[in-house]
């Protein structure tokens, strides 16, 4: 993989230029490692959430009385 890497920064080097080619690295290295941050965020939000009770629910469902008034 290393090769192909270097390749591709041969060949940008060559079509844009050393500065553009640097920003371009960096723009994809920070797209990368916020990818990374926001994914592994996401999991340890999704970790501390609290979970909603639904047995609970339930049983209040199960012992609920309904009055139907009819005219």
């Amino acid at each position: 993989m290393p090769p192909v890497i270097v390749a591709i920064i041969a060949a940008s080097v060559s079509i844009f230029g050393t500065a553009a080619t640097l920003v371009l690295i960096n723009l994809v290295t920070y797209g990368i490692v916020f990818g990374g941050l926001s994914f592994v965020m996401n999991g340890i939000s999704k970790l501390l959430t609290k979970k909603p009770n639904f047995s609970s629910l339930t049983h209040d469902s199960l012992t609920r009385a309904v009055t139907v008034r009819q005219p």
